[in-house]
């Protein structure tokens, strides 16, 4: 991909039913936030992505990547001793307040 490519602004993706639960409309500008730091995203809603889980994606450029390791926890996977980027435990807040949630 190139950079010209890459979205403007970093995003999450988060299921259909997660959203409706916690009234997140698409596109909503939301806080993801872990015991290692916060990020403000924008929350696309996905039906593809289970209830509960929230994806991120890697290509979203330099600024967005650099971000995201600000947040993601110092731990290793189960397999392979490599990142374990998937293990990383979540909370999302709407920006403008309202109720927090773990995912």
């Amino acid at each position: 991909m190139l950079e010209s490519e890459h979205p403007k602004r970093a995003f999450i993706r988060i299921g259909t039913e997660t959203a409706n639960e916690f009234g997140i409309s698409h596109k909503e500008e939301v806080i993801i936030r872990s015991p290692a730091g916060q990020l403000k995203v924008e929350a696309h809603v996905d039906e593809n992505i289970g209830r509960g889980m929230v994806m991120m994606p890697v290509a979203l450029g330099l600024n967005a990547r650099v971000a995201r390791m600000s947040f993601t926890e110092d731990i290793m996977s189960n397999f392979g001793e490599m990142a374990a980027y998937g293990e990383t435990r979540v909370t999302l807040e709407r920006v403008g307040g309202g109720r927090e949630w773990a995912c």
